[in-house]
Formats: structure tokens, sequence, C-alpha cells
């Protein structure tokens, strides 16, 4: 008898069911600990835009079985994290005006995600990137920087007083080999030198995140 590889939808099939479950019990609890404010930003605490970045990485610790998913298929899902932001958005006090997909001033482009703390507005945008390395298929990662360095420039052109950005990029996955850490080096360093032309001062953090495997994702939040 000969057994026959599954094909490739065979194997997403696969692998969606196996994660299927996984997901939706990390939802039900993010949505069940939001609403009970078991996490939840803390405006008062700190200036608003880095309580929502420190909101971010809890978002993120929430949902490491997604990124595990990602990895799994080498697929991208901005659209999940969207939804889980700006449902969680909507439920703080602090956060007024949540709009997904609004439109940039004088634009056809859109952002992600737009909201409003104390009269000034927010501008999001969130990527999920998978990598070529370890030993797996994914885009060129050229290409997803310069998709990344494009939100930037995006975010750049309302970047003001009353206009606060951020950027969330989740780049995945990560093994740490030699030849992976040099090139990965050099691609950061196309994101940051946008940053510089776009942005000229911003704060950049990076939140490693560790997956089944020995691998991890790498998330980067950029904010001004």
């Amino acid at each position: 008898m000969i057994i026959q590889e599954p094909s490739e939808k065979e194997y997403l099939e696969i692998i969606e069911k196996e994660f299927k479950e996984k997901i939706e019990f990390a939802v039900r609890k993010f949505y069940e600990d939001i609403k009970a404010e078991e996490i939840s930003l803390k405006i008062e605490e700190k200036e608003p835009i880095e309580s929502i970045v420190d909101f971010l990485c809890k978002v993120l610790d929430y949902f490491v079985v997604f990124f595990e998913y990602l990895v799994k298929t080498r697929s991208r899902r901005e659209e999940f994290l969207r939804k889980i932001i700006g449902f969680s958005f909507k439920q703080s006090k602090f956060i007024k005006g949540v709009i997904e997909d609004k439109y940039y001033p004088n634009s056809w482009e859109t952002c992600d995600l737009f909201f409003m703390i104390d009269g000034y507005n927010f501008w999001l945008e969130i990527k999920t990137l998978p990598t070529n390395y370890c030993g797996g298929g994914g885009r060129n990662i050229t290409e997803e920087i310069r998709e990344v360095c494009d939100a930037i420039r995006k975010l750049g052109k309302v970047s003001n007083e009353q206009n606060k950005i951020l950027l969330l990029a989740v780049f995945y996955p990560f093994c740490d080999g030699k030849y992976e850490i040099e090139r990965w080096d050099k691609h950061l360093g196309r994101i940051y030198e946008t940053c510089g032309i776009c942005l000229k001062s911003y704060e950049l953090l990076e939140k490693e995140i560790v997956l089944k495997g020995d691998m991890k994702a790498k998330a980067y939040l950029i904010w001004r």
C-alpha cells in the first residue's frame, strides 16, 4: 500500500484543526480578562502612548499559540490582531472613537486602527511578517522590510503634537543562526534609517516571544 504525502491544502487543514481550539481558548481567556479588568490600560500611571505600548506587549503574551500557528503555516493574519486589539480598546474607559481602516488625511490609504485619548489622535499600524529563517519557506525578507518602511512613511506624514503614531511589527520565526543574525542586523538597519528620515525622533522597543522548537518571534514597537 502506497501512502501519499498530504498535499499543501491537506497539510494546512491539519494545522488549522490542530491550533483552532488552542487559539479559541486564548481568545476566550483574553476577552474574559479584559472584561474582568485583569488586563487593562492604566493611563493614569504613564503617558498615554507608553501605556498603549505596555498594553500591546501584554496582548502579545496572551497569544503565543497564535504566533506558533503562524510559524507552522508561514502565514500572515494581521486582521486577527487588529480585531483583538480593537475590541480591547473599545472596552477601555480611556479610549474613544476606535475605527478600523481609518483613511489617512488627504489620502486613499488607510491605517489599521485609529483611536483617541484625551483629545489626542492615535494611529496604529499592525504587521505580522513571516521570515524565511529556520529552514522554512516564507516571503523574501527584503519585501517584508520594505512593507514596514512604507508603513513608517505613512505614519510619519501624520505625526505631530496632535497625532501620535505607533507601529507594531512581529517577525517570525528566528533560530539565532549566525547567518540569520548577520542578515537581520542589516534588515533592521533599513528600518532604523527609515525611522530617522521620516520620524526624526522616535522610541523603539524590541520584545522576544519564545515559541516551541527553540524558535522565537520578534516584535518591534515604534512610536512617537
